[in-house]
């Protein structure tokens, strides 16, 4: 695989475009790199507390850190038009009720759901007006320092069945779920759109158990941000 150089003469927007895409969709590793460099530091030490609200903090199964304020910054703007991302509502739903955004693909990373749904880059809250969505992500996410705060604030909980229940028990408050999940994303190479649904029916009975609505999302594009190594089944 090739690797290819961006000319020098890029216009500044362009370049801060690039600069926020690589640090979202890199957010775990430059976070590693940091806590690293803290813990080797002389002011280790501030890590210890820190560890410890790791542990205790229930925001990942509650979304109650998501902030309108980080929704609404810069990074996310910039990181939205680098590709560009556009949201489309065909219909609007009403925000007395819970729902369970269901989305495909997932995505190497899921971009357009990180730009569309837990950002106001794309105008969500003028699209949902009163409903707050969160979206479900693996607990190995919000173990990694620093780069848990980023998404907590972004409103991401824990894609578990407690952490779900818990945010569609919250009036105004709705799911967005990858159904594909990490399994999807082996399957996303550009020109593709290879789905995982068959066994993935356990959104359908928490809809049922909570009495959700279910709203289809489609990404297109997606599977077209990322280049993949062959991995054909049965690899």
């Amino acid at each position: 695989m090739a690797v290819k150089f961006a000319p020098l003469r890029i216009p500044l927007k362009r370049r801060l475009q690039t600069a926020a895409v690589a640090l979202i969709s890199a957010l775990p590793l430059w976070s590693t790199i940091a806590t690293v460099l803290v813990l080797l530091s002389p002011l280790f030490w501030v890590m210890i507390p820190y560890f410890i609200w790791i542990y205790f903090d229930d925001s990942p199964f509650t979304g109650k850190r998501q902030s309108a304020w980080w929704r609404r910054t810069a990074l996310w703007q910039y990181t939205a038009d680098y590709f560009p991302c556009k949201l489309v509502r065909e219909v609007p739903i009403p925000p007395e009720r819970n729902y369970i955004f269901g989305v495909h693909p997932h995505g190497v990373i899921p971009v357009a759901a990180y730009c569309n749904f837990m950002s106001e880059a794309t105008g969500y809250s003028e699209k949902f007006p009163g409903i707050i969505v969160h979206l479900a992500s693996v607990s190995q996410n919000f173990w990694v320092p620093f780069s848990r705060e980023v998404i907590l604030s972004s409103g991401m909980i824990d894609a578990g069945k407690k952490a779900c229940k818990a945010v569609l028990g919250q009036p105004g408050h709705s799911l967005l779920l990858p159904i594909g999940g990490a399994l999807e994303s082996l399957n996303c190479h550009p020109g593709t759109y290879d789905l995982v649904l068959n066994k993935r029916k356990g959104f359908a009975k928490l809809a049922l158990e909570t009495g959700s609505w279910l709203v289809p999302v489609f990404s297109f594009g997606e599977t077209d941000i990322w280049n993949q190594l062959p991995n054909p089944k049965g690899s």
